[in-house]
């Protein structure tokens, strides 16, 4: 899971529908997480294309943050997968 001591790697596939990745940046920066990169892709969900992959390096400030981000983006409707999983 872990990067770095407090950098976690992140990949969530969710709606393409507009404000997707919006809403997904707010609810990070909103509790507390920083992102450093960010990278989205649709080239390889060809056969569904309403999908979206985002791949984050996600500053945090320890596991109960990490944990504490992973619930709330699971509550708004996000499924993130966190390396190391």
């Amino acid at each position: 899971m872990l990067l770095t001591a407090h950098l976690l790697y992140m990949n969530c596939i969710f709606s393409a529908s507009a404000g997707g990745i919006g809403r997904l940046t707010t609810l990070l920066g909103e509790h507390g997480a920083s992102i450093k990169d960010m990278y989205h892709e649709r080239a390889f969900l060809q056969s569904n294309i309403d999908f979206v992959k985002v791949k984050c390096v996600v500053e945090l400030q320890g596991l109960e943050h990490a944990r504490h981000v992973d619930k709330i983006l699971e509550e708004n409707g996000y499924d993130p997968v966190w390396d190391g999983d």
